[in-house]
């Protein structure tokens, strides 16, 4: 129940030419496999290590993120706090709803990633850019491009943002994440 409480979930419209687009941020608390990582300190997340993060637990956290994001019926969610991406593809599989997903690896010293489930039949992500945890997503939204700027760290949202917008001044974008 301690995840539980953790968890963000929010909710956006925004509003583009052909018709708003339903987007949500979800910080899944720290959502780790159970195989320990060469690249950082996971341990606490194995079967072994002070959480007893086993398969049974995992597979549980998996579902409920899943329900969460059905019942949220978006047209993109993003995601927080998913270790890798074969994370990442054990929520599209278990969503009811036709998302495909987009993720990079963003080498934090935690594995903390984001990710970005979408309908792949609404929603062509185009390019992207990695930040200091932040992850910039350009993306086709029927007739619209849009940008996503995911943020973990606020401190690196102004230099992000400013950067954008000198290279692109009336582009639509959405921001989401830690603000």
């Amino acid at each position: 129940m301690r995840w539980l409480l953790a968890l963000l979930a929010v909710a956006y419209s925004v509003s583009l030419a052909a018709q708003p687009l339903h987007f949500g941020y979800y910080e899944v608390d720290h959502l780790y496999d159970t195989l320990p990582s060469p690249f950082y300190n996971d341990t606490d997340y194995t079967p072994e290590g002070r959480y007893r993060w086993n398969t049974t637990r995992y597979r549980t956290k998996i579902e409920r993120l899943a329900a969460v994001i059905d019942s949220m019926q978006l047209h993109a969610v993003a995601l927080y706090g998913v270790e890798n991406e074969s994370v990442v593809r054990d929520i599209a599989a278990a969503l009811e709803g036709d998302y495909t997903y987009f993720h990079r690896t963003l080498n934090t010293l935690d594995g903390m990633e984001f990710a970005l489930l979408y309908e792949g039949d609404r929603i062509v992500p185009l390019r992207s850019e990695i930040g200091r945890q932040t992850l910039y997503i350009e993306a086709l939204f029927d007739r619209d491009t849009v940008g996503i700027v995911l943020c973990h760290r606020p401190a690196t949202l102004p230099y992000t943002l400013t950067a954008l917008r000198e290279r692109r001044p009336a582009f639509p974008l959405i921001v989401a994440g830690r603000l």
